[in-house]
């Protein structure tokens, strides 16, 4: 199956009038997010042919609100964006109506907790208003939501996602195509991943074998290489995940085990990030100690990316010891260095490696990280009055406005964590 072509015959359809809700799943490192680049990149043909909206769920870099489901908010400014439609059978028999804007849709669904008097019934719930609100905007104007990571996503905006694959189900006339994407979870989970329409969800299959070599020979960073059996090796134990053969292809490239080794395959089989690696591509963790693990949850909910002294300071250690304990990070296979840090190979693997921490444990970390962030930043007022200093030179403002730069984005960063730990004051400040 063609999962762009269907993709792109979708869109068409939806245009028409015939909207639906398509659910692709797969596994982690599958290439949902490049799929999803491909078919928006071959859709635009350069023509208005509707709205385009995507939308990251559960973003990390964003600070998540303490009211409102995040694509609640995603819709209202859907609304604010079009404001006006026209309503009516006929194009010459339309009625203009404006659309409400986020300050009525938020109160619309803050009157939805109200408790309600006897014989007054059950009003519409904030899903309700949502769904209903967007289901009104399509069918005057073209719109393909596409919602990436949508496993990720708040408690109010599943109600919302449901609601909108019931009315794409029983509506006629609505021009609307959700594309959502989410990540199976690894190793052996009873709990079945959320879908919001069964009857929507597409498993995407693994890569061909032509284009996981293709993947494989960009990570070793060749067109070309005199070891074919070397690629076909890391074809083989890939199984069709583009993420994990880049990744060997990469490892085996920085270890120059091609160049250097008279059995490339065999060392690089020999090396521990091999297990892992190999294990990401079942759908499985590869097994570790229970320090390790510990170490790489708690790593994973500071975020994908990290530096030696953060983990020195949520740790409590010395930065020669943290850098050992990193050591055993990349020996897992799922961290590497990159830049003047160190990364998971995606944010995807870092946040199910996160969700395996106990929740409450796991806000804890958040804080102590925000507590680290926030007194860490370095932020001085009298620096910001100092700013506009006409006798600065200019190599002095720019510094200061690198540091000023870096201090905001660790206060940001600081947000973000106060929030993922339900301290929604902290965060605001």
């Amino acid at each position: 199956m063609d999962i762009v072509a269907h993709l792109k015959q979708a869109w068409s359809d939806a245009r028409q009038g015939h909207g639906r809700f398509i659910h692709l799943m797969g596994d982690v490192g599958s290439g949902k997010s490049t799929l999803l680049a491909r078919f928006l990149e071959e859709s635009a043909d350069g023509e208005q042919q509707g709205a385009v909206v995507e939308f990251r769920c559960g973003d990390e870099t964003q600070v998540r609100s303490s009211e409102h489901g995040e694509i609640e908010d995603l819709v209202a400014r859907i609304a604010e964006g079009v404001r006006v439609i026209d309503w009516g059978e006929e194009e010459d028999e339309g009625v203009q109506w404006i659309l409400p804007g986020a300050d009525f849709l938020a109160a619309a669904s803050r009157i939805t907790t109200l408790p309600g008097g006897s014989g007054t019934g059950e009003g519409p719930s904030a899903a309700d208003i949502y769904a209903g609100l967007l289901m009104d905007i399509c069918r005057n104007q073209s719109v393909l939501l596409i919602l990436d990571d949508i496993h990720r996503t708040d408690d109010a905006s599943r109600r919302l996602l449901e609601r909108c694959a019931d009315l794409l189900r029983s509506s006629k006339g609505v021009r609307l195509l959700v594309i959502a994407a989410a990540t199976n979870r690894l190793g052996d989970v009873d709990d079945p991943l959320w879908e919001p329409d069964p009857e929507g969800v597409i498993n995407l299959p693994p890569l061909s074998r032509e284009e996981n070599e293709t993947v494989t020979r960009r990570g070793l960073a060749t067109r070309d290489t005199d070891d074919n059996g070397l690629v076909d090796q890391i074809v083989d134990v890939s199984a069709g995940n583009p993420l994990v053969a880049y990744s060997l292809g990469k490892l085996a490239s920085r270890r120059q085990i091609a160049a250097r080794d008279d059995a490339p395959s065999k060392a690089l089989e020999e090396m521990p990030e091999f297990v892992g690696l190999t294990a990401l591509a079942r759908g499985q963790w590869r097994e570790m100690t229970v320090e390790t693990m510990a170490d790489l949850q708690s790593t994973a909910v500071v975020g994908r990316r990290f530096k030696t002294a953060d983990m020195a300071a949520l740790w409590s250690v010395s930065e020669e010891e943290a850098e050992l304990r990193i050591d055993e990070l990349v020996a897992t296979g799922y961290v590497v260095a990159e830049g003047d840090g160190w990364a998971f190979l995606s944010y995807e693997l870092a946040a199910q490696c996160a969700d395996l921490m106990v929740p409450d444990d796991r806000r804890a970390v958040h804080a102590r990280t925000a507590e680290i962030l926030r007194f860490s930043s370095g932020v001085d007022d009298s620096r910001l009055e100092a700013a506009g200093d006409v006798t600065d030179t200019w190599s002095n403002t720019r510094n200061l406005d690198r540091d000023l730069r870096i201090e905001s984005d660790s206060l940001w960063a600081a947000a973000r964590h106060y929030a993922a730990a339900g301290r929604h004051d902290r965060a605001a400040e």
